[in-house]
């Protein structure tokens, strides 16, 4: 039988097969779930009945619950809602008088108002009629009371038969509130001859002084609330099965939910035999009970379940009962929709069966199909295979020529380890030829410096999971050990057994190379060839971790910083800077030891690890070395440069046990040798931290002075020196801070201009003195110009604006404000500032040079910048006139100015002489403590401005001897 005959026969016995199998099956479902049908709906009919039973009672109890509670929170809030109904009367009837009083009191006389109140108040009635007004007087005297208008006038403490209850109610409004609840016997309200408990509110109503009242019966209240209840009963929303019904002790229907069901209507009483038997069940506990055990069989409620409960407060008997022939109903009704659905179940379980067993007939048919091509593709396979195979070992060849052409080595051994085949590559980076390497073992390539074990090891694990890689030393022909990067694989056989050995390899000597520098610019500056920051922050730990359990290291950490090498890189170029950099490290490393670190941190900044027995004295000589050997000329291209080092230093363990405090606090003491005037070395003390933190209070204080307004401006005057008339005035910043006191300017204004915190600043000092020199034309006295000094770092581009919109907002002339600058302002940006300082003084606003001759002191720059007045540094004049040298200056100073047509003002002058002095070697104006004091606006303006009325006498006689000449 051919292959073509047989897959034939084959699908087709496997088709009558599988068609036989799912007959089967289908039958099989097909019985299973008729059975399963039949059982289901006898059990879901059980199931029906007992839950309808169960949830009809869960519904009985869950009512006469909600009904019982309901009970049981209204009697227990009976008085508490008495109260609270005669508090909200009381309360409307006050708002009904004052409404009243309010409306009338411009309109009527009190005893109209009186009576119109009395009137609205005496008809109203509330409490299901039982309720109304009384009014009393705190005299205890009845204005009103309804139902005993006889009594109206009369003294109500006078009356015995009400004395107590009147006191009663008197009493209640004698607190701060003048309101309150009383509980007295008063007369009911069907008969006026007895008395019965009865709870009020009374308020004072304050223009009449009238306690206005109200009030209760309680007994009549519960009555309300008993009959609220039964209505709650009878409002119950129950299902069509369930009635409610409530019974008194004798056997009486007072409520019932459908007065149509056996039990009728109010009123009905039941027969005695059913009517003993449902008391003494309720009597014994309740709960749920079948009629049938509590009637007779010919009696109408035979056969009703209900559930029977005692109502406590009322002593009522509350029956819950479900007619068994509304339950019927509807589990016959559930019993024909069950028999619906299980028929339209069983028709649907036959559609079913019947799509699937065509469904099924379909698939064989198609499967028969499918399987019949399969074979059909059989033979056709075979010729793939046999292409595949073509294919393969074509795929073999080009794989020899990739073998050939690797630029990376390999060998291939046999199962002893013995070359079989090596490609060129081998012999190019091993120097072998081919027929030196068939035959032999691979370790003789190995370098002898090798480990013989660790070869073994590589073998061990080439065997275990079947490859290994990594870095080992060969040896080349020529003798040179080199790198190799080697990996090693193998190849089995079906049986799991070692067929060869595949090694590749490649030479990564110049990548070890490579490696090698990359590690050593990760570890070294390239520029100064010097350890980076990393490398002395590693040796100081673990020199502090050694000490943990030796205690006697003991080192120090010297941090080195250059001075103003930033200018160096300005003016001259990154290029010299880099040179200088050089020759510091070079100096630096000449006078460390062996067992000290020098790094070059990053910048001008340089650290150096002393680790020496005695740190701190070899701190102290090698910082006096470094000052003496940097401060020699560096002789670099055409520049001759001098560089001095700040040395900050800090010791271990004393200033620190950790490398980032040793850092923190070298850097600290580095600051202080800034402080103190740069060139020096300092040790940290923990002082330094102090004044650290009053820098860094001071300027938090800064931050927030502005906004809560601790800024004032003083004032102090400059006067002429010939005609003791008074010139203007100087601006002066002062802080009034309610922690720092009054910090001084010469503490806060630099770190104001460190912190950028001057930019705000200076602009509000100056806009405030603008502000001050109108307020002061507006006061009457003649307006003199205001001197504001600008900083260095006001200098920006929007420098020009700053003061034109100050101006502007002040609507001041340009002719009476000064503005002051230093020399370290002209120097900054030389250019800038010339343009800045024209176009200033082209508004109309003077220029003056402040503390002359502390600086730069350049004439040149004299004649270059448009400067109007020159100020002469109170240093100069605080020798005089005894101080030649000072002599000498101010003369020198004052000549120059004059030459430049320039006004001339003399700061510090504080004696007579120095005053005459000045004035006859031609200065023009002085400023100082002899005749003004810094003071605030008000008080400068009385000292020193000219009034309405004329000068100020006292300034006129301080100044009177102004003109005169002495000679020194």
């Amino acid at each position: 039988m051919s292959l073509h005959n047989q897959a034939k026969s084959l699908i087709r016995y496997q088709s009558i097969g599988t068609f036989c199998i799912v007959l089967f099956i289908v039958a099989g479902i097909f019985s299973y779930f008729l059975f399963k049908g039949n059982t289901d709906y006898t059990n879901r009919l059980k199931l029906l009945s007992d839950q309808i039973q169960l949830e009809d009672k869960r519904q009985i109890k869950l009512e006469v619950k909600h009904a019982r509670n309901y009970i049981s929170f209204k009697s227990s809030q009976a008085k508490k809602q008495l109260m609270r109904q005669a508090q909200t009367a009381v309360e409307n009837a006050y708002s009904i008088s004052s409404a009243i009083y309010q409306q009338q009191k411009d309109l009527a006389s009190e005893t109209q108002i009186k009576a119109l109140i009395i009137a609205t108040l005496r008809h109203l009635r509330f409490f299901n009629g039982r309720g109304y007004y009384y009014i009393i007087r705190s005299d205890s005297r009845i204005e009103m009371s309804p139902p005993l208008p006889h009594l109206e006038g009369a003294i109500a403490l006078e009356v015995p038969s009400i004395a107590e209850s009147v006191r009663s109610v008197l009493e209640s409004v004698k607190n701060p509130d003048q309101a309150g609840f009383s509980q007295y016997r008063w007369y009911g309200p069907s008969d006026l001859n007895s008395k019965t408990s009865k709870i009020s509110y009374s308020k004072v109503f304050e223009p009449f002084n009238w306690v206005i009242g109200t009030g209760d019966y309680i007994s009549g209240f519960e009555d309300d609330l008993r009959a609220a209840a039964l209505q709650r009963f009878e409002d119950l929303k129950v299902n069509d099965q369930t009635n409610i019904t409530i019974l008194n002790t004798d056997g009486y229907v007072i409520s019932h939910s459908k007065p149509s069901s056996v039990m009728l209507t109010k009123n009905y009483q039941l027969d005695k035999p059913l009517m003993n038997a449902i008391l003494k069940f309720a009597k014994n506990g309740g709960g749920f009970t079948n009629f049938s055990q509590l009637s007779q069989p010919d009696s109408e409620a035979y056969g009703l379940l209900a559930y029977v409960e005692t109502i406590v407060p009322f002593n009522w008997i509350v029956m819950a009962d479900i007619i068994p022939g509304k339950v019927n109903s509807v589990i016959s009704a559930q019993k024909r929709q069950l028999e619906e659905q299980s028929q339209k179940n069983l028709l649907m379980l036959v559609i079913i069966l019947g799509f699937t067993l065509l469904l099924t007939v379909l698939m064989v048919y198609i499967y028969n199909g499918w399987f019949k091509r399969l074979f059909a593709d059989y033979e056709t396979n075979i010729d793939l295979q046999k292409h595949a195979i073509s294919q393969h070992i074509k795929q073999l060849k080009l794989a020899a020529r990739v073998f050939e052409s690797s630029a990376d080595a390999i060998i291939v051994t046999d199962s002893e380890r013995k070359i079989i085949a090596a490609n060129p590559a081998t012999s190019q980076i091993t120097g072998f030829s081919n027929s030196e390497l068939m035959g032999r073992h691979p370790k003789f390539l190995s370098a002898s410096a090798t480990d013989k074990h660790f070869n073994q090891g590589i073998l061990a694990q080439v065997k275990e999971l079947g490859y290994w890689q990594g870095e080992i030393l060969n040896q080349h022909k020529a003798g040179q050990v080199y790198s190799i990067w080697l990996s090693v694989s193998v190849s089995k056989d079906s049986q799991n057994n070692i067929l060869n050995y595949i090694s590749m390899f490649a030479d990564i000597s110049e990548r070890k190379k490579t490696e090698k520098r990359l590690s050593y610019l990760a570890d070294y500056d390239p520029l100064t060839k010097l350890a980076k920051h990393h490398m002395i922050a590693k040796r100081v730990r673990k020199l502090v971790f050694n000490n943990a359990a030796d205690e006697q290291n003991v080192f120090a950490l010297m941090l080195i910083n250059l001075d103003r090498f930033k200018n160096i890189n300005d003016s001259l170029g990154h290029s010299v800077g880099d040179q200088v950099l050089q020759h510091v490290a070079r100096r630096l490393s000449v006078n460390i030891r062996a067992s000290d670190l020098l790094c070059h941190v990053n910048g001008d900044d340089f650290i150096i690890l002393i680790n020496h027995h005695k740190a701190q004295r070899a701190a102290q000589r090698l910082a006096g070395r470094i000052l003496r050997d940097l401060s020699e000329t560096l002789k670099i291209g055409i520049h001759n440069l001098v560089v001095t080092p700040s040395i900050g230093i800090a010791t271990f363990p004393e200033n620190g046990d950790t490398f980032e405090l040793l850092r923190k606090n070298a850097d600290v003491a580095l600051q202080h040798a800034k402080v103190q005037g740069r060139n020096n070395s300092q040790f940290f003390t923990f002082d330094m931290y102090q004044r650290a933190a009053d820098k860094l209070t001071i300027e938090s204080g800064l931050r927030t002075a502005l906004n809560k307004q601790q800024f004032e401006i003083y004032y102090q005057a400059q006067y002429n020196l010939s005609s003791a008339q008074l010139e203007g005035c100087e601006a002066l910043l002062r802080w009034h801070s309610p922690e720092l006191g009054n910090p001084s300017p010469d503490e806060f204004i630099p770190i104001a201009e460190e912190t950028g915190l001057i930019l705000p600043i200076g602009q509000w000092v100056l806009e405030t003195a603008c502000q001050q020199a109108i307020k002061w034309r507006e006061l009457g006295y003649e307006p003199i110009p205001i001197a504001v000094n600008v900083s260095s770092y006001q200098f920006t581009k929007d420098i020009v604006k700053t003061i034109s919109s100050s101006l502007s907002k002040a609507n001041l002339d340009p002719r009476w404000l000064v503005i002051e600058i230093t020399e370290s302002a002209l120097m900054k940006d030389p250019e800038f500032t010339k343009d800045a300082l024209q176009e200033i003084r082209a508004m109309g606003i003077k220029i003056a040079l402040d503390d002359f001759g502390t600086g730069y002191s350049s004439l040149a720059y004299l004649k270059r910048f448009p400067i109007d007045k020159l100020k002469i540094d109170r240093a100069f004049i605080m020798g005089l006139p005894t101080d030649q040298d000072d002599l000498v200056i101010t003369r020198s100073i004052i000549n120059v100015a004059c030459n430049l047509n320039m006004t001339t003002i003399a700061e510090g002058v504080e004696t007579v002489e120095q005053q005459f002095l000045l004035a006859e070697l031609g200065c023009d104006q002085m400023q100082g403590y002899l005749k003004s004091k810094p003071s605030s606006a008000e008080q400068f303006a009385l000292e020193h401005l000219k009034t309405p009325e004329g000068i100020n006498l006292q300034n006129s006689q301080n100044l009177s001897g102004l003109s005169t000449k002495r000679t020194f």
